[in-house]
């Protein structure tokens, strides 16, 4: 069985003046045609999972939502069991909608394979010759969702949020027992992860990964746990964070932006889960710090510059960080601009904006050093006498002291 993962696409976002929105969609294209590849290869059952912010905005626009439309039409096609969940951007306060992404619900009869979860759940895959496979989905919890399951009736009273996870988890994991396969995705928060450079795109988010899962009881088999919401891939324990598949801005850390390909043993004698990263077209985002402060080469002839331009194409946004003095000031910076547009071709090039800085000019080398202090404070009279004579003086007698 194989699993692809996507997840925090933030359909609408914008960088530096750049609609993201085309980028998006064919980085969705490609991870919906990696699917029916692996299926028509391999023979072997595929199953998407896209893992939460699905939009930027809990309330995205008709032409978003017609572009996302398009999203579940491709998967119709596929045949293939989907399942999409709610993130922390996708939530609304309203207990009867609970999420932006309600429209799924609603179309579910036109969509007989594509599953929203917006509430902790877990579904048993199948039984295998590994033993039974159970899928756990820990998509984003609002109190907008725990107030529904209480005007539902499938609640008592209203509780904590974290308590409530809490809960769910707990039954879940009594669920599926001793001696299954759990594997778990989540949308939810992990202490110790950070979300990186792209950290202002994170909405607050206060929810945590239950303990239980993170610490099974003895005797219980440690699920592996997918996670989403934050946008740097990394692994902590059991937690495999995948990130984003797309660069949200400039710092961020990775090379290469990935969707997962998971490959998940079902046999006895398969061995572990066999996680493949499969790399996106995503645009690159590269920036360069560039001090001119106390080399006067011309910019597009210094070694730094040059030797990052030549890691520049056109799938490149690029920046670049001046700090001049103030007869590098003058330098022709949109001729600049345009020389870099015409020999390496990037996708933009922010405005090259430098930082000036006045510059003391060295003093002379008898002022500097090698000279004693009683000289030096002669020296300074000297080149001062047209200043106050009794203050110099009184300089004068202070230093003597130090002498």
């Amino acid at each position: 069985m194989r699993v692809i993962f996507a997840s925090d696409f933030h359909l609408g976002i914008s960088t530096s003046d750049i609609d993201r929105n085309d980028e998006i969609l064919d980085i969705i294209e490609d991870v919906i045609d990696h699917g029916i590849k692996v299926n028509k290869e391999t023979g072997e059952e595929v199953i998407y999972v896209f893992g939460g912010d699905i939009f930027n905005s809990n309330n995205p626009s008709e032409k978003l939502i017609t572009l996302f439309i398009f999203v579940l039409n491709r998967l119709r096609e596929t045949g293939f069991k989907s399942f999409i969940m709610v993130g922390n951007h996708d939530e609304v306060s309203d207990p009867e909608r609970v999420s932006c992404l309600n429209f799924v619900h609603e179309l579910g009869s036109v969509y007989p394979n594509i599953t929203l979860v917006d509430d902790i759940r877990s579904i048993k895959m199948g039984t295998f010759n590994a033993g039974p496979l159970f899928f756990t989905f820990l998509p984003h919890v609002s109190k907008a969702l725990i107030q529904r399951n209480v005007n539902e009736g499938k609640l008592r009273r209203n509780i904590p949020t974290q308590a409530y996870i809490n809960k769910k988890s707990e039954k879940i994991m009594k669920t599926v027992g001793m001696g299954s396969q759990h594997i778990v995705f989540s949308h939810l928060n992990v202490s110790g992860a950070h979300g990186g450079s792209e950290e202002n795109l994170l909405r607050k988010s206060t929810v945590y990964l239950p303990k239980i899962m993170l610490n099974v009881p003895v005797g219980y088999v440690e699920p592996t746990i997918i996670q989403a919401h934050f946008h740097s891939r990394g692994v902590i324990g059991n937690i495999n964070i995948i990130g984003s598949q797309f660069y949200c801005g400039f710092g961020e850390r990775e090379d290469e932006k990935y969707f997962l390909d998971l490959n998940i043993s079902t046999e006895l004698s398969g061995g572990p889960h066999v996680f493949n990263y499969i790399p996106t077209n995503c645009l690159q985002f590269k920036q360069l710090e560039v001090s001119m402060l106390d080399d006067n080469t011309p910019f597009m002839e210094r070694k730094d510059v040059l030797d990052f331009l030549n890691t520049v194409d056109e799938n490149t946004v690029v920046k670049l960080d001046v700090t001049t003095n103030i007869e590098n000031s003058l330098t022709d910076w949109k001729g600049v601009t345009e020389r870099i547009y015409k020999d390496y071709k990037p996708h933009l090039i922010k405005k090259i904006i430098p930082r000036t800085v006045m510059v003391r000019k060295a003093r002379s080398k008898k002022q500097k050093i090698g000279l004693e202090p009683k000289d030096a404070v002669q020296v300074y009279l000297k080149r001062n006498i047209r200043n106050d004579k009794n203050r110099l003086i009184r300089v004068y007698q202070r230093s003597l002291k130090y002498l």
